[in-house]
Formats: structure tokens, sequence, C-alpha cells
């Protein structure tokens, strides 16, 4: 799954399943012009979903909308808005003593490091871990990668 943050390029929003940023990257020369005519209409103009934050600089009022702090809007956003997305990645496990021990949620790259005795796993928010062990099995029905420890 491919997800956006606007400050990218508009390359990447035609490449993007989710779209997220402030409302303000709908409107040309928003964010003190840093808002593009060419990105706005990128963004609109995208076949993804995409998940707006009421937060702006722009002297504009949007009746209803309820003034929140940052942390609190992406705090919603991961929280409530995603969740249906997100059910859909794959979460990494460890297993010790025949329970699955979570070691990340929404995993987007799984490298191998070394000597294959270490992976390198991402999420989709960019936070990274090390997994000494092995890949003891995928499951994309249940969207599961298990590894195990070895001595």
């Amino acid at each position: 799954m491919a997800f956006c943050f606007i400050t990218a390029k508009i390359q990447n929003v035609r490449k993007s399943d989710v779209i997220i940023g402030s409302i303000a990257i709908t409107w040309a020369n928003a964010m003190m012009g840093e808002v593009t005519p060419k990105m706005a209409e990128a963004v609109m103009s995208s076949l993804a979903l995409k998940v707006l934050l009421s937060l702006s600089q722009e002297k504009v009022v949007i009746a209803g909308f309820k003034k929140e702090s940052l942390p609190h809007l992406i705090k919603f956003l991961v929280e409530e808005e995603l969740k249906e997305i997100l059910k859909n990645e794959a979460n990494a496990y460890v297993v010790k003593d025949g329970q699955e021990v979570l070691l990340m949620e929404s995993v987007d790259i799984v490298e191998p490091e070394d000597d294959n005795s270490r992976y390198r796993i991402i999420s989709i928010f960019g936070e990274q871990k090390i997994v000494k062990g092995r890949i003891k099995a995928m499951n994309l029905v249940s969207h599961k990668i298990l590894f195990e420890r070895v001595a």
C-alpha cells in the first residue's frame, strides 16, 4: 500500500493509495505559496483516498471544523480513520515459547542483513527494528510475518 504524505512530488501522488495532509493541500497557492496549482490539481485528480487534516494557516474558516492540535489530529487519524486501512497491512511477530509476540505493526519492508541471521523490518511510518533470527513463516491471508530466534 502506498501512502503519500504531501510534501512529496506530484509524481508520487499518482502512485499512492492514500494521500494524507492538511486540507490546504487541496488549495492552490496555500501554505505561503508552497502548494502550487499543479500540486493541488494532482491531489484532487488522484484516485487515492484523501485523508485531510483540519489544519490550516490560511485565513479560511470552515464551519463545523473543530480546532485541534496536530498531535491530537494525528492520534485520531491513526487510531480511528486509518484503522480499517491498516488492518490489511502485515504485522511482524517473534515466536517465544509457542506464543506470537508482536514486534511491529504495519510492516512495509523486510530486508536481510549481513549473513541472513538478522532482518531489518520497516513500517509504513518509517519505524525500523533489527530482528535477530530467521523467518519462520509468512501468512499472507492473516497478514503475519513470523520470526524465530536462533541459537
